[in-house]
């Protein structure tokens, strides 16, 4: 019995100074790093690409694709882009990049939805990390998350027009954030400069006018980065406060355009206050749905406590 437990311990010994070694020799070779990264977004990248090639046209595509063709300028698809922000909904620039995608051959549509993906998936890591990192076990587990855990990933990501009003609408908000976020790991206040403020508002209307929720929540977080600024520098970078004033332009743009409420009355939604309080309520039990975001829940709150008490630890 003796031996066989020196045994095991001297096994485990053996594997722990292996690792040890293998992770020392990982950390000291960036360039290893890099190369395994790249491979794994590439993998990544095919990946989506196979889901998006057998994905065929669908319900608004097939009702949209008519007036595509029918584009053959700029002024056309702004005139059509007008008429849907007037008689339909505010989701405008979704529209417009909606058409733009029908006006193409699938197999193009294909390749370039791949790279709306992979930006995805890079944005959503560099909102974790703060910076730029080749980190590999981030870049698979955003993927996957995603993957799993999005109620509708087949009508978000690779259906063409869930794919213009959600991927494609997702990229500014998350670069907004992520310009916020980088200043989480730095101790000056970035983009100060007037032409960084300007471009900052500018991304935050274009974020603020992407999707009703997310410019909701997008709009709360402007306030929490102004609050961390605030009691870490005793002052609120412009950029912040121009980011958030572009969300409230975007989102005003957004919430109150003339198209929304002639789809309300067009629908013959109740104006009930009850019936919107049930809505609301709905909505919120949604997030606890075993099915939709509730594995992803416990995933980010197991992750982060991980992490939390991993740099404790240190």
């Amino acid at each position: 019995m003796k031996m066989q437990q020196y045994m095991i311990a001297k096994f485990q010994a053996l594997i722990n100074e292996k690792y040890t070694r293998c992770a020392q020799k990982w950390n000291e070779t960036p360039w290893l790093q890099w190369i395994v990264y790249l491979l794994s977004v590439f993998a990544v990248g095919v990946s989506i690409y196979r889901l998006n090639k057998p994905t065929p046209w669908v319900v608004d595509d097939l009702l949209k694709i008519q007036a595509a063709r029918n584009i053959h300028s700029m002024n056309q698809l702004w005139e059509l882009a007008y008429h849907f922000y007037m008689g339909w909904g505010g989701r405008v620039w979704g529209e417009i990049v909606a058409q733009l995608f029908l006006m193409i051959p699938k197999s193009i549509f294909n390749k370039i939805n791949t790279i709306g993906y992979l930006l995805l998936i890079v944005l959503l890591q560099f909102n974790i990390s703060g910076r730029i990192k080749p980190s590999v076990s981030t870049i698979v587990y955003v993927h996957f998350a995603l993957l799993f855990c999005l109620p509708a990933f087949g009508q978000d990501i690779l259906w063409i027009s869930g794919a213009a009003n959600y991927l494609w609408a997702s990229l500014m908000p998350l670069l907004l954030l992520g310009i916020w976020r980088k200043s989480l790991c730095y101790d000056s206040l970035s983009y100060e400069s007037r032409l960084g403020i300007f471009l900052v508002f500018i991304t935050g209307v274009f974020a603020g006018w992407a999707n009703e929720n997310v410019s909701v929540a997008l709009i709360a977080m402007g306030f929490g980065f102004c609050c961390f600024d605030k009691k870490r520098y005793g002052k609120i970078g412009r950029y912040k406060i121009s980011g958030v004033i572009g969300l409230f332009v975007g989102a005003a743009l957004l919430w109150f355009a003339p198209g929304n409420f002639v789809r309300f009355a067009a629908e013959k939604h109740s104006k009930s206050i009850f019936n919107i309080a049930h809505m609301i309520v709905r909505n919120i039990l949604v997030m606890f749905d075993p099915t939709a975001t509730l594995i992803l829940m416990f995933a980010f709150c197991i992750l982060r406590f991980t992490l939390f008490e991993s740099y404790q630890g240190k």
